[in-house]
């Protein structure tokens, strides 16, 4: 996402909020796509596990 000034994408408010708080990329698009698995517990429980302890 870098030198990519007029990327429209870098203007959506929630992909800014998850590029400013996340540490890599992958733990960023985890963050972006969370809604679409937040119903499933395991798998959750198991994201948050690996970015806890940089995995």
């Amino acid at each position: 996402m870098n030198n990519q000034p007029n990327n429209p994408i870098l203007n959506n408010p929630s992909v800014k909020k998850v590029l400013d708080s996340e540490k890599s990329i992958s733990n960023a698009w985890i963050e972006f796509d969370r809604s679409k698995y937040e119903d499933d517990k395991n798998f959750i429980e198991i994201i948050d596990y690996l970015k806890e302890n940089e995995i």
